[in-house]
């Protein structure tokens, strides 16, 4: 453990941060396990406990005691849990505070995430909503040469903030291979689908979001990341809606068996060891003025210039030792350039393969995509067949269905058939015939209002005209086009007109009468009577 100031300061630091809203600066908060957080303010709150003794000497007694006691507890270096659960997420002021009482822990993955959610900037036109909640993603780490080992163990999986630099990443990278700050390193970027890469490049800008790389070589999780989006109202402040929103792997991954590798280069030698801040607080410390002849010239790849140009301050007063230095340099350097151009050639001949591995599953997407094309073209047009045939079919089922009513009409006035006595001419009909005009005088008769006795044989006896009676029973059955089988002579049109009165036929009677007037107008009896469309259109 570091050295930490007293109890007393510490828990004074705890109270003032409580008090204190979240400072502008803090836009990270850190993850730090939960035992640990409440161990430590136990720690500094054991002695804050109040004595009820009113023995001055006891109360200084007591208090000594406790110190202590508190003493001989010391806290562990920090460290986090690797269930997120069971972490607690404190901001940076106070994070930074405790790292520098108590260091940091070997295993610490330096987890973070953002105070609040909100719309980040992918590029100009792009805004795409950050959770910090849900926003992360399980990535696989190793270093560059054990890509492709076999080996039990290789790579690691860490679950990092897809918001974050490629640079905080790495650095979490670094601390779990342990790989020190003292070499430089280079990050690549690997994506693996079905265990096949489909994206294998080095980060050139370690500045970068995680998230903008990703989008960059998958652009199709864009459009589902805008997608999601939508889910939730825009524009909140604070953003935490994991009940209704999916976690980002989940938007990610999908169906696809999908990976995500972070390998880390080591590209130069030890430059240097770690400064004491760095050791305690996990961050990078960069010393500019430091710096190593093959680590520059490895960089550069100008091997000869760059150690002419270092070379020739020291030769000025070196002398044969300024010579048997650059000797010993250049042969250094030789040999480390002709291994770094085997590397180099293995690993652009590794390239080369893959290359050609992806060139033939390209060709074998184009031939899949042109049977896809082939295959939609054939189910448009046994489409087309099918809707023609279902067309067919529909105006089949609407014939017999109107058939079908007819049917069922005609069933249902056999089933309610009576028998009239007009008269003494019988007529045989249905109760549907002679309600059909609501109002008329045989509606009211046999609409079942009213209860209308039978003669002993079974006949209903109405004491009308029964020879005229047939055509009052047309008219209930055809309707006004029944008027054109009418008689032509005005006698049987005025018995009929009566009939119609008798029976409240008010439409009847109105056809009634204009035929008679138009009958008579013409003045001849025999002349050819107009028909009921006639009629309707003087």
């Amino acid at each position: 453990m570091t050295s930490a100031p007293s109890l007393s300061v510490q828990r004074r630091v705890l109270e003032t941060l409580r008090a204190k809203r979240v400072q502008s600066s803090d836009w990270w908060e850190y993850a730090i396990a939960k035992s640990w957080y409440s161990d430590w303010k136990e720690h500094i709150l054991y002695t804050h406990k109040k004595t009820t003794s009113n023995d001055k000497s006891e109360i200084l007694s007591a208090h000594f005691s406790l110190l202590d006691a508190v003493d001989q507890k010391f806290m562990e270096p920090v460290y986090m849990a690797e269930v997120d659960e069971d972490n607690e997420y404190i901001s940076e002021s106070l994070w930074k505070i405790i790292l520098s009482w108590f260091g940091l822990s070997s295993s610490h993955q330096l987890r973070r995430r953002p105070i609040y959610g909100g719309y980040l900037t992918l590029s100009a036109n792009q805004h795409i909503l950050c959770d910090r909640i849900l926003d992360f993603l399980p990535i696989w780490i190793c270093r560059l040469n054990e890509l492709d080992a076999t080996d039990e163990g290789h790579p690691t999986i860490m679950r990092v903030f897809a918001w974050d630099s490629v640079s905080y990443i790495g650095q979490q990278a670094r601390r779990m291979l342990k790989i020190g700050n003292n070499k430089r390193c280079r990050f690549w970027l690997v994506m693996q689908e079905n265990g096949v890469d489909i994206v294998l490049e080095p980060i050139l800008d370690q500045r970068q979001i995680l998230m903008s790389k990703l989008v960059e070589n998958v652009p199709s999780v864009l459009k589902i990341l805008e997608e999601r989006q939508l889910e939730i109202p825009p524009y909140s402040p604070v953003l935490d809606y994991g009940e209704i929103r999916k976690p980002l792997s989940e938007v990610w991954f999908g169906d696809r068996i999908l990976s995500i590798v972070l390998a880390v280069e080591e590209i130069g030698f030890e430059i240097g060891s770690k400064s004491e801040a760095s050791l305690q607080t996990g961050f990078e410390v960069v010393d500019n003025d430091f710096s190593s002849i093959v680590t520059i010239s490895s960089i550069r790849n100008q091997w000869d210039d760059v150690l002419n140009d270092y070379l020739e301050k020291y030769m000025q007063g070196a002398g044969e030792t300024a010579c048997t230095l650059k000797e010993d340099l250049m042969r250094s350097a030789q040999n480390i350039v002709g291994e770094k151009l085997k590397e180099i050639k293995l690993l652009r001949s590794e390239l080369e393969i893959k290359l050609s591995y992806t060139e033939k599953k390209e060709i074998e997407l184009t031939n899949k995509e042109a049977d896809l094309i082939e295959k939609e073209k054939d189910l448009q047009s046994k489409l087309g067949l099918y809707k023609t045939a279902l067309g067919e079919f529909m105006a089949k089922k609407r014939q017999l269905e109107n058939e079908l009513e007819k049917i069922e009409s005609q069933n249902a006035m056999a089933d309610t058939t009576i028998q009239l006595n007009v008269g003494g001419h019988i007529y045989q009909t249905s109760t549907v015939t002679l309600t059909k005009i609501e109002g008329s005088l045989l509606s009211m008769m046999f609409d079942g209002r009213h209860a209308i006795k039978r003669e002993k044989d079974g006949n209903f006896f109405i004491d009308r005209d029964g020879t005229n009676f047939r055509y009052i029973l047309n008219y209930l059955r055809d309707g006004p086009k029944a008027v054109n089988s009418f008689p032509e002579t005005s006698q049987l049109l005025q018995e009929l007109a009566m009939e119609a009165e008798y029976y409240e036929l008010k439409e009847l009677q109105d056809l009634i009468v204009l035929r008679v007037m138009f009958l008579e107008s013409r003045g001849n009896p025999t002349h050819s009577l107009p028909t009921y469309q006639h009629m309707q259109s003087m």
